[in-house]
């Protein structure tokens, strides 16, 4: 079962990929989105807010395009997962959310009876829902594991003054980005003129080469289960304050002259 919470190209495209290698999928769930109560969303909003500041939160939704605008017009055109499901006669469903899911959504998915669960582009996943497979859930991260989790994949090792990046598939567990690693695959970081084109090119790249280790797990599952390799807990990554994005800039042009020549 392939479950998401985007209608972006990427999971379309991880779709595709596992039909043209013949995985039985039994399901495609999309859910529409993630369900808190407002108190808890501004509660959460104000905390990180005064944690990197009114210009770092600013300068953070000014970033966000270069995650997913720019990043996805670099990934290649395809149909939406619905459309692709009903081309394939794929079941399709579709659950309030991953987080808080209701008595139908679990009896929803429930009904597909899955062997094993493929997140793709989803936030908190509930215990009732990635616990559900016989065999749990994976999930992609577009950044290596364990040393960076959470969002702003490529800025953070820039900031720490690495030159690598890459892809991690990992456990789905109660900690976000925190189930044990079945695959971790880094390449370097490819340097362009601009942060924010080193940004959208490298998490364009990471999410084409993550559909086929996204494969290799599937096909070769129980292997890469008995290899796992647990996490040691550590720092959890999130969106810069101004004074780290000025450091991640300086860095980031420091290494332009080093590896570009």
């Amino acid at each position: 079962m392939l479950l998401t919470s985007s209608k972006s190209k990427y999971p379309a495209l991880v779709l595709k990929e596992m039909i043209k290698q013949h995985v039985e999928i039994v399901g495609v769930c999309y859910a529409r989105g993630i369900k808190s109560p407002l108190r808890h969303r501004v509660y959460r909003n104000i905390k990180k807010t005064l944690k990197i500041g009114l210009l770092g939160t600013l300068n953070g939704v000014r970033m966000r395009k270069w995650y997913f605008d720019v990043a996805e017009n670099q990934l290649p055109a395809t149909e939406n997962i619905k459309t692709i499901c009903s081309t394939y006669n794929i079941d399709y469903i579709e659950i309030s959310c991953t987080n808080r899911p209701s008595h139908s959504d679990i009896k929803s998915i429930s009904a597909l009876s899955p062997d094993l669960g493929i997140s793709i582009s989803n936030g908190y996943i509930s215990t009732k829902i990635f616990s559900m497979p016989g065999k749990g859930m994976i999930n992609v991260h577009h950044e290596i594991l364990p040393d960076f989790p959470g969002a702003q994949s490529i800025i953070w090792p820039l900031y720490y003054g690495s030159s690598e990046t890459g892809y991690s598939i990992h456990k789905v567990e109660k900690k976000i980005d925190g189930g044990a690693l079945l695959l971790v695959e880094k390449r370097p970081i490819t340097f362009k003129p601009s942060l924010k084109e080193t940004v959208s090119f490298n998490y364009a790249e990471s999410k084409k080469t993550s559909i086929s280790g996204i494969l290799k797990v599937i096909k070769g599952y129980d292997e890469y289960y008995l290899d796992k390799k647990l996490q040691v807990a550590k720092n959890k990554f999130t969106t810069p304050s101004i004074f780290q994005f000025v450091r991640m800039l300086k860095k980031h042009n420091r290494a332009l002259k080093r590896y570009v020549q």
